[in-house]
């Protein structure tokens, strides 16, 4: 199916909108010549003519605005089912590899961990939370990650990948 642009959409509305419009005082108003009113009565049945297409127009316009909007809820809608099929994948992929993975703040506190990660440092998801990255990596590492960290935040590269030493909580150092 091919979508309309939002242009082409507004200038089609917009036409249909110009031709009601003409045909309406087109016709409206032939027809009143036809009739051959008193002036006064002319003058009245002109300001009902006029209220009557501000009504029908204002009806219009109702109807376009609602068929909008509720186009638009739909999208809202879909993308936010789409946006929680994802993060329950992702969740899924998370908690399953096979390796220790960590979600980090732009703070350095740590926001999301897996359960091998976990493991691996030897701390509760609990514990880890209340931590922050510089927090269990070796101290010797330190200034590596946090260059790594400051030329992605930059925008100078996209990711990076380190070797790097943690401390387990008992103490245990961890490659």
């Amino acid at each position: 199916m091919l979508r309309m642009t939002p242009t082409r959409r507004a200038l089609r509305v917009t036409l249909g909108y110009l031709v009601f419009g003409v045909l309406w005082v087109l016709f409206s108003d032939g027809a009143l010549n036809l009739l051959e009113l008193p002036l006064a009565l002319y003058s009245r049945v002109q300001s009902v003519k006029g209220t009557l297409y501000v009504l029908l127009t204002a009806g219009l316009f109702f109807w376009l605005a609602r068929r909008e909007l509720i186009r638009q809820a739909r999208r809202s809608q879909a993308a936010h089912q789409r946006e929680q099929e994802l993060s329950v994948h992702f969740r899924s992929i998370f908690e399953q590899a096979a390796v220790g993975m960590a979600r980090v703040g732009v703070d350095g506190r740590l926001l999301q961990m897996n359960t091998r990660f976990c493991k691996f440092l030897g701390r509760s998801e609990a514990e880890l939370r209340a931590l922050s990255w510089q927090d269990v990596t070796h101290p010797e590492d330190l200034a590596e990650s946090r260059e790594f960290l400051s030329r992605l935040l930059n925008g100078e590269i996209q990711e990076f990948s380190q070797d790097k030493r943690y401390i387990r909580a008992d103490g245990e150092i961890v490659w």
